[in-house]
């Protein structure tokens, strides 16, 4: 998406301002966009070096120290111009500009990653050209299901639209978001930058927060579903709850529950974007239905909840109990938070800030300027991540990780212990006994802080029961409560959830991943059930990256492949079986290499036949060469 320049808005800032925007961004991305937008090769000079951060552990591709003074008083003076709008650049000076930035040399499959993260030009687009020969070859009647109104489906319909092809999306909330509409407890939030947390293809939204709270994501959700017209197409408050192939109609025949009352449909294929963090999971502790007072998962947080004084048990210490508990304890009188086993915890600078007057004028006014911005964040992702979950022999017999692991942990102790004051009772609470990264990270949202306060508790313990007015530890000691939360995630196993899929033969897709768990070809597609796809399959998380831009190429590659069915005057598509068998075997055998097995069913990494079964173990250059465009040669047409 290209930033377009307002010539006023430069015109008129003080000089002063632009020095403390100019200042405060993210230099090497002001220098390619700036280079971009005025050729003066005094930019190209200026180097960059890797600085070291997290003590060392990690790294950023960042402006050389020795240089920033002069790019800064470079910046300033092509700011006080009128800048032209530079055309978008074709492929090879892509990689010249992506090289710039990066100090080095890059391989293909890191170049047509990048290429795709700066988005110079649109793969919506690009799509345009292929709409007219689908429309002429639509079967009568020919109608796409998109299940899901989050990232995936609003891609997946924008995709399907630019195409040509007829769709109708449902969700069971009653308003688009997902996860975001879903999830409404205290201070819930996006835990990486927002920037880097959208969509390619709508890159200049203004986002008021650097971490955007939930419902701001999902302000953005509904904002791009009516900006690219698939808004009208949502069909909310409906449940799907089972399809079934029919081999002769080629097609699906689906049933579901609409207003209360049960229906049906045909649909030419369905694309799947329930997500992953869908179902909550419910513990199965004794006692917690004679509880008296209000229970509940932070999935159905009540509205109007008053906590004033109140007594709250929180059961659960990942993301979600992480990010609620230093709002909660700042009115509740008491919080109990009940932590079966400690998370690293993150920090996060600026976590609560608004995004600076300063950055948003620079976003706005300097052309490419949001592009390379996010593909910053893209960058230190994809360079930096990988190399910390990668186990190093050497290390391993040690029981360690690698040396980059070991300085993280060394430095993440550090922080907790400074973050505690030295409140030695605390810090033995808090301390993980697995490596950094075995598990999600989670981020500080004030979490150590919240621990210090008089009147929150952290009891090391699982819950043994629960009473009409107490929860009982492990340890025998009972918390009187008035609340109960339960921050206790999501049953990550049951892919597709809440529909019952029946393939070809009648097999139903739980019964076809009964061995060892969900699987799916590039965790999109499966041999038995033609023209399904699904986002955010099994083994499909990557390794680094951003959420939103994965949910778009996997929306993308649906959509590719119902268009090529279309186009080759086919009824369905399907994945072979043997490449099916061939990819499956290669990431069991990449995941070996990993460290997520070693936290065992205690992340839900891993599933509970003892396999790595959410994360995709290739790095995500390997793994977009795949995904980045459908492969035809990889399927059987019908």
């Amino acid at each position: 998406m290209v930033t377009r320049l307002s010539e006023t808005a430069i015109v008129g800032t003080s000089a002063e301002f632009v020095r403390q925007a100019v200042e405060a961004c993210n230099l090497n991305a002001l220098r390619l966009a700036l280079f971009q937008a005025t050729g003066d090769p005094a930019f190209a000079a200026i180097g960059v070096e890797q600085v070291p951060m997290n003590g060392g552990a990690s790294s950023a591709t960042m402006v050389r120290a020795s240089d920033r003074a002069a790019l800064v008083e470079l910046a300033v003076e092509h700011l006080g111009k009128r800048l032209a709008q530079p055309a978008a650049p074709q492929p090879d000076e892509v990689r010249q500009l992506v090289e710039m930035f990066a100090g080095r040399q890059v391989n293909d499959d890191e170049f047509a990653l990048s290429s795709e993260q700066l988005a110079f030009s649109s793969a919506i687009d690009a799509f345009a050209g292929r709409a007219a020969s689908i429309r002429a070859a639509l079967p009568e009647g020919f109608h796409v299901l998109v299940i899901g109104a989050g990232f995936g489906g609003i891609a997946s319909a924008i995709y399907l639209k630019q195409l040509g092809i007829p769709f109708t999306i449902f969700d069971r909330q009653q308003r688009a978001g997902g996860t975001w509409e879903a999830n409404q407890y205290p201070d819930v939030r996006v835990d990486i930058p927002n920037r880097f947390y959208q969509y390619t293809f709508e890159q200049t939204y203004p986002w008021k927060h650097l971490f955007a709270p939930g419902a701001e994501v999902r302000d953005y959700i509904e904002h791009v579903a009516r900006k690219f017209g698939v808004a009208d197409r949502l069909r909310m408050g409906v449940e799907v709850r089972r399809a079934v192939w029919d081999e002769q109609g080629k097609c699906w025949d689906v049933e579901y529950r609409e207003k209360g009352m049960p229906r049906t449909m045909r649909a030419s294929a369905i694309i799947s974007a329930a997500g992953l963090f869908n179902k909550p999971l419910i513990p199965d502790i004794p006692g917690l239905d004679d509880f008296k007072g209000p229970k509940f998962h932070t999935t159905a947080w009540p509205a109007r909840l008053d906590l004033a004084d109140k007594r709250i048990a929180v059961i659960g210490t990942g993301s979600t109990g992480c990010q609620l508990v230093p709002r909660i304890a700042e009115t509740a009188g008491q919080v109990v938070v009940f932590q079966r086993s400690p998370n690293w915890v993150q920090p996060a600078v600026g976590y609560h800030d608004r995004v600076p007057d300063g950055e948003q004028w620079l976003l706005e006014t300097v052309p490419y300027y949001a592009n390379w911005a996010c593909f910053g964040f893209h960058w230190h992702s994809t360079q930096d991540l990988p190399g910390l979950q990668e186990l190093d022999p050497e290390w391993t017999a040690r029981g360690g990780v690698n040396e980059r692991n070991a300085r993280l942990r060394e430095y993440l102790v550090g922080t907790i212990r400074d973050r505690l004051g030295g409140n030695e009772e605390l810090l033995a609470k808090c301390i993980p006994d697995h490596a950094p990264w075995t598990r999600r990270m989670v981020k500080d949202n004030g979490w150590y802080e919240a621990l210090l306060r008089p009147n929150v508790e952290l009891v090391a313990s699982r819950v043994a029961r629960v009473e009409a007015d107490a929860v009982i530890a492990d340890d025998g000691t009972r918390h009187p409560v008035d609340i109960v939360v339960l921050s206790t995630g999501f049953v990550t196993e049951d892919y597709l959830w809440p529909v019952d899929y029946v393939g070809r033969g009648g097999t139903a897709i739980s019964a076809a991943w009964q061995h060892d768990g969900a699987r799916a070809y590039l965790g999109l597609a499966m041999p038995g059930f033609p023209n399904l796809f699904m986002l955010y399959g099994p083994n499909s998380q990557p390794r680094s990256g951003s959420m939103p831009k994965w949910l778009e190429i996997w929306g993308r590659y649906a959509a590719q492949g119902i268009a090529t069915m279309l186009e080759r005057g086919a009824r369905s598509v399907e994945v072979q079986q043997d490449k099916f068998d061939a990819y499956n075997r290669d990431i069991d055998a990449a995941a070996d290499a990993l460290i997520w097995a070693s936290a065992g069913k205690s992340s839900y990494y891993v599933n509970r036949f003892g396999r790595t079964s959410v994360n995709m173990p290739w790095r995500a250059e390997r793994y977009y060469r795949h995904v980045g465009s459908f492969s035809p040669a990889d399927y059987v047409f019908g």
